[in-house]
């Protein structure tokens, strides 16, 4: 069952960005960190909810929730914009209405080390996202937008970013930097790292 999280690391790094930006006047850098602020904690309540709602299904053995993060799954269990129908996640998945899938997954055509099995093979499915607060006609901060990323070989799907939606090209760039161009995820999810790295082994 697909699980969410909040790397707060890199999130309060994000806003610290916004604290010191001289470019804009006091008044609008407060304005941002605040929204900032007030989104991460929606953020953090909806992803304790989320969960919440997958571990009660897994418990009780039921079809319902979100079994994984890859874009057709998605696509076919979060309809977007959000319509009710009894096959629908519930109201506790509304975090997941806001995303903005790719067209395909993030880890690049390079090998996982040297002679080793490419990357793009291992994990076709790991991709980064665009997360808005949710639908259109429910998002309170327009000017805001999240940096997601689903990471398949762990099955989970990570705030890493919350900022300026015309910020959002440089924190991907930010992003694949922090990660060696996709190669060293240690520094963002440990687990996932060693997965990555356990498959990488495995296969070559």
């Amino acid at each position: 069952m697909l699980q969410l999280d909040l790397n707060m690391s890199l999130v309060n790094a994000s806003q610290s960005y916004y604290r010191r930006l001289d470019t804009i006047g006091e008044f609008r850098r407060n304005e941002i960190c605040r929204n900032i602020m007030a989104l991460r904690r929606m953020h953090h309540a909806n992803i304790k909810r989320f969960n919440e709602y997958q571990q009660k299904y897994s418990n009780l053995k039921l079809d319902f929730g979100v079994q994984n993060g890859r874009i057709e799954t998605l696509r076919s269990a979060i309809p977007i914009p959000f319509v009710y129908n009894p096959n629908t996640p519930p109201r506790g998945a509304a975090i997941l209405h806001g995303l903005q899938l790719p067209q395909a997954g993030i880890l690049p055509n390079s090998p996982c080390q040297e002679n080793g099995v490419s990357l793009k093979i291992l994990d076709p499915n790991t991709y980064l996202a665009v997360l808005n607060q949710g639908p259109p006609n429910e998002d309170e901060f327009p000017d805001l937008a999240s940096l997601v990323v689903y990471m398949d070989l762990v099955n989970v799907m990570m705030i890493v970013w919350i900022g300026l939606r015309t910020d959002l090209l440089e924190a991907q760039e930010i992003f694949a930097i922090q990660t060696q161009n996709w190669h060293d995820w240690s520094g963002i999810y440990a687990r996932y790292h060693a997965r990555l790295r356990e498959a990488c082994i495995t296969a070559s």
